[in-house]
């Protein structure tokens, strides 16, 4: 048995699937397959993924397979103006609505909590339940497939179809997850740290690598070296005087090095170009096993003067009463005035 908690959020990983989604036009056309295209959400809880999926390959057929009654009913109102189909999840069930185009695994191939809190997984989630899914979910993906494993327990070349798969990669993906890593033999690789989004492991093991720590994307076929999809513009609008670069998500790099970890930050530079467009320049930069930094590649886009952080004394004294109207204490309140009978 995978992961017992089905939480989850629309849109959650949206750097996974805009690279998966610029690696089928690459390989389908523009059109993605059109509605020929199938895509299988594994553990697809209360359908937010599934719905999230819609916007980014509107013509796909989706479905969703979750073990929860609840999750599945759930997933049934939230997709009830929508054409995906859930089902209850078992080999038979994923095969019979197979084969699939996309496959996603996100949070699922792992037990969290519980698995922060053990030296070894063998006997709470043994490394042959987690291939036996992995292994079927690769049985059931087309030749030139994509499938994206995030926040498992193991690795993924540790499975025995390693050899089939290919890692997909962009300036998007930097890494596979906060759940911690474990060896085929149910020993620990990694201690995980979370603090709200920020994502960090500290190495207790050298049978790890950085890739181990980032790859999250897979095309099935015959393995070969990573596939880099290049689909962001690293350039928008010529010569541009940036300001100071600032942490935009994830972790500063230095705070990761000091504390000995790996970890991943977003920086952000803005500023406007000589035809007056703002322009946003973003970069994910993540420290290694071996205490060294390296960058994924800049991207930039145009932004809003509002993005780019040009802001109105108008808009500053908005900004300042809704942060004061929600503070803390005044949103506990209004939870609880709205619980009350009277």
């Amino acid at each position: 048995m995978a992961q017992k908690l089905t939480n989850t959020a629309p849109n959650r990983y949206p750097g996974i699937f805009r690279t998966m989604r610029a690696r089928l036009a690459e390989t389908r056309g523009p059109d993605l397959g059109g509605g020929d295209l199938r895509i299988l959400s594994f553990g697809c809880s209360a359908g937010f993924e599934m719905l999230s999926l819609r916007s980014y390959f509107p013509d796909a057929s989706i479905f969703g397979c979750d073990r929860s009654a609840d999750a599945l009913d759930r997933a049934k109102r939230n997709l009830r103006e929508d054409a995906g189909i859930v089902f209850y999840s078992t080999p038979e069930a994923v095969e019979a609505f197979g084969p699939y185009d996309m496959i996603l695994a996100m949070s699922v191939l792992c037990q969290y909590p519980a698995s922060s809190k053990v030296d070894r997984l063998d006997d709470l989630f043994p490394f042959s339940t987690f291939a036996g899914l992995a292994g079927q979910l690769v049985s059931v993906l087309r030749p030139g497939g994509l499938i994206s494993i995030f926040n498992g327990n193991y690795l993924v070349s540790a499975l025995p179809e390693a050899g089939l798969l290919t890692p997909v990669r962009s300036p998007l993906i930097h890494t596979n997850g906060f759940i911690d890593k474990f060896a085929p033999d149910g020993s620990r690789l990694t201690k995980s740290f979370r603090d709200k989004a920020t994502i960090a492991h500290k190495a207790v093991s050298s049978a790890i690598t950085d890739d181990d720590l980032r790859d999250c994307i897979y095309e099935k076929g015959t393995r070969g070296a990573p596939i880099d999809i290049d689909f962001l513009p690293r350039t928008v609008a010529g010569e541009v005087s940036f300001g100071a670069p600032r942490l935009a998500g994830g972790v500063a790099v230095d705070d990761a090095l000091r504390r000995g970890v790996v970890a991943s930050g977003r920086v952000e530079r803005s500023g406007q170009a000589a035809d007056g467009r703002y322009v946003v320049e973003s970069e994910w930069r993540k420290t290694k096993l071996d205490g060294s930094v390296t960058g994924f590649g800049p991207w930039q886009a145009v932004a809003s003067a509002e993005r780019a952080g040009q802001l109105t004394d108008a808009q500053r004294a908005a900004l300042a009463v809704t942060s004061d109207k929600t503070s803390r204490r005044d949103v506990l309140l209004e939870r609880l005035k709205s619980r009350l009978p009277f």
